[in-house]
């Protein structure tokens, strides 16, 4: 079952048990998730959940450590298509690549560790891309300066 997209996709984070059994028990499938959602709406999550509920959106690091299956994409033309850029709002809550920086910063909940990161935005059958650094190698803050170098297929 992939779960619906909801506006924004700022969904409240529910009970870390409720959450666990339900991974547990085979009920959910993939959480879908774009991570610049959780930057671009900053200046509206308050304002459209109230403050209590806006803590609790974007709950990405709460649904990694349920053991949720999550995967990232970037929801183009509505959000930048720049994957690099993506990688650094799950990580770091905002990216400074060029072009890309916004005064905006996500909260920390919506933010996974690098590897994570890395793994639920990359799939091998999707074709490999080389890079000139390992992005879950360098510190959070470097993944901007991360370059692509060629790709494998090369695309159209």
């Amino acid at each position: 079952m992939l779960l619906p997209h909801f506006p924004g996709s700022a969904l409240p984070t529910p009970d870390a048990e409720f959450l666990r059994s339900w991974w547990r028990d085979g009920d959910a499938g993939p959480w879908a998730h774009r991570p610049s959602f959780a930057v671009s709406d900053v200046p509206h999550v308050r304002a459209a959940l109230g403050p209590e509920r806006a803590r609790l959106a974007y709950p990405w690091a709460a649904l990694a450590e349920a053991g949720a299956r999550l995967l990232a994409g970037t929801d183009y033309p509505i959000e930048v298509l720049e994957p690099l850029a993506g990688l650094a709002r799950l990580v770091s809550g905002r990216s400074d690549r060029d072009g890309f920086r916004t005064p905006d910063i996500a909260p920390p909940h919506s933010r996974l560790a690098p590897g994570d990161a890395f793994r639920v935005m990359s799939d091998e059958r999707a074709g490999h891309t080389v890079l000139s650094a390992d992005p879950r190698a360098v510190p959070a803050g470097e993944i901007d300066r991360i370059e692509v170098l060629g790709t494998s297929p090369v695309p159209f």
